[in-house]
């Protein structure tokens, strides 16, 4: 910037005070001509959001999902690798021992999940959690459509998370390159 000079201001009171409020004046217009010209004449880059929305991109990362199997119960094995993983320890796994009949009439003892609980308000969704899921059960959604005003109503309990309906394109697409990487080495 080029130098400013300084507005002569007269030594007479009355009259000082007159120039300063003249440009007080004309420094407000030219403030409000930049406004005006970016209200109105320029596009709008902003939605009215509840009225309009924009398209989310295929690899919004937002709600978590567990996968289920035929019977409506969770693929996950409660390994705890999500919780261990988690730079914001926002998950908690806690695991039982449960009995399942495999088709061939056999008993078996497998590991579930007692307790699954993920803490939105503290998760940063970066998406740690579902890659380092051995059984690719654990997605993130692009639902994010779950705000609240109360903290405690952002963790989401196992029955919370648990999705019956199949996998996004984008879902489908990671779980077809996560099983691509590994037959690749």
């Amino acid at each position: 910037m080029g130098h400013v000079p300084r507005t002569q201001v007269s030594s007479n009171p009355i009259i000082a005070f007159f120039q300063y409020v003249w440009s007080s004046l004309i420094t407000a217009a030219k403030g409000l001509r930049v406004t005006g010209y970016n209200a109105w004449l320029r596009e709008r880059v902003t939605v009215a959001y509840p009225k309009q929305e924009l398209d989310l991109s295929l690899r919004t990362r937002a709600k978590h999902r567990v996968l289920v199997d035929d019977t409506g119960d969770p693929i996950c094995i409660a390994c705890g690798q999500c919780q261990r993983i988690c730079p914001d320890h926002c998950i908690l796994v806690t695991r039982k021992k449960v009995t399942v009949t495999t088709p061939e009439g056999e008993e078996k003892q497998v590991n579930r999940p007692d307790e699954f609980v993920i803490d939105l308000a503290r998760c940063m969704y970066c998406n740690l959690c579902a890659e380092v899921c051995p059984v690719d059960c654990l997605h993130l959604t692009r639902d994010f459509k779950y705000s609240s005003g109360d903290v405690h109503t952002m963790r989401i309990e196992l029955e919370g998370l648990l999705r019956p309906e199949p996998l996004s394109e984008y879902e489908a697409n990671q779980t077809d390159g996560a099983d691509d990487e590994g037959g690749e080495e």
